[in-house]
């Protein structure tokens, strides 16, 4: 997995390495120890997310809701990067499909903060809706 950094393009980064292969250690340590993660919205997945190991199970938890994602642009600054993304995915009823930058602040070239940015945060809650407190997940059945 590779970090944009100054100096670096994507035509330098071998087609192979693009894309999330699922390699859940590798992203774990990609992340600074006191990363955040800040997501809008009123749902199971929204706040701020504090610490590489809650940031990194907000990873786990969103990709185990089936979401397809895509890529669509990677944005850097001097020190920093974001990503333009767009998710799609479906349950029986609610349809996610969404636009959002997600802004990485980086430090010592791991990722100390995340902010994402959503262009349905109504949507988002609907698909992503809370539970009753101890009722655990919804069962994957039922996710569709």
């Amino acid at each position: 997995m590779y970090v944009l950094r100054t100096g670096v393009a994507w035509r330098d980064v071998p087609a192979e390495t693009v894309g999330c292969s699922g390699d859940w250690p590798a992203i774990r340590s990609l992340l600074h120890e006191d990363a955040t993660w800040t997501l809008p919205g009123d749902n199971t997945i929204s706040g701020t997310a504090v610490g590489a190991d809650a940031v990194f199970e907000r990873a786990r938890s969103i990709a185990s809701w089936g979401l397809s994602l895509e890529l669509l642009h990677v944005l850097v600054s001097h020190e920093n990067m974001a990503l333009s993304l767009h998710n799609t995915a479906r349950r029986p009823d609610p349809v996610l499909d969404e636009y959002l930058t997600t802004v990485c602040r980086l430090r010592d070239n791991k990722i100390a903060n995340i902010e994402t940015y959503l262009s349905d945060v109504p949507g988002m809650n609907a698909f992503f809706v809370w539970r009753q407190p101890g009722a655990g997940r919804l069962p994957r059945e039922s996710l569709g």
